[in-house]
């Protein structure tokens, strides 16, 4: 292919003494950058042109909450990613698509916290998403610089502190959960138990 031809020849430059080994490195580096580039723009518009489908269906049941269509919302974790899914759940707040609107609300590790303020209403899907950027970046909340302390990297204690009695910089980030048992919709967790290391929901 193209960049196998390109990749030969910055190679064979530098095997003749044409081209040093950090103008190698950096020709070898640019390629590889614009071959990713490529590829993540393909993967993208592909990934936009499967989501406009299941858009339609949230937008469909928002606007008819009664339809015998059903919809399950997946929301992913993963730690500090766990702030991107929140950002997303806000954005489908704002399009509609609101708890109430869902049949199945599943998260997995911090999806799970993130889908509680989610069900429990636009406002605090807003504080939920607050703590996970403001109070949780923080080190007393993780830190990869000491693996080892008591607790692990992050500090799941705090946060368990912080949806119950709200955190020291924001009382108001406490989860309503009376709103979260009143939602219609179904909430379901993932998560991994300490001690056998598998997922269960």
């Amino acid at each position: 292919d193209d960049k196998s031809h390109r990749s030969a020849y910055t190679w064979n430059g530098f095997l003749m003494g044409r081209k040093s080994a950090e103008h190698f490195m950096r020709e070898e580096a640019d390629l590889d950058l614009a071959d990713f580039n490529k590829r993540q723009h393909e993967e993208f518009a592909q990934w936009q042109e499967r989501l406009k489908p299941v858009l339609a269906s949230f937008l469909e049941k928002a606007k008819n909450p009664e339809s015998k269509r059903r919809t399950l919302l997946y929301i992913m974790g993963g730690g500090m990613k766990t702030p991107l899914s929140a950002g997303q759940l806000i954005g489908l707040n704002m399009m509609g698509v609101t708890a109430e609107t869902i049949d199945v609300v599943a998260g997995a590790s911090g999806g799970a916290c993130a889908g509680s303020y989610y069900l429990a209403g636009p406002e605090q899907t807003l504080q939920g998403t607050k703590m996970m950027t403001e109070d949780m970046a923080d080190t007393e909340f993780i830190n990869t610089s000491n693996p080892l302390r008591s607790g692990g990297m992050i500090n799941l204690s705090l946060m368990k502190e912080w949806m119950k009695a709200g955190s020291p910089s924001d009382p108001d980030i406490k989860l309503d959960q009376d709103a979260v048992r009143k939602s219609k919709a179904k909430l379901w967790f993932a998560v991994t138990h300490p001690v056998k290391g598998k997922e269960e929901a």
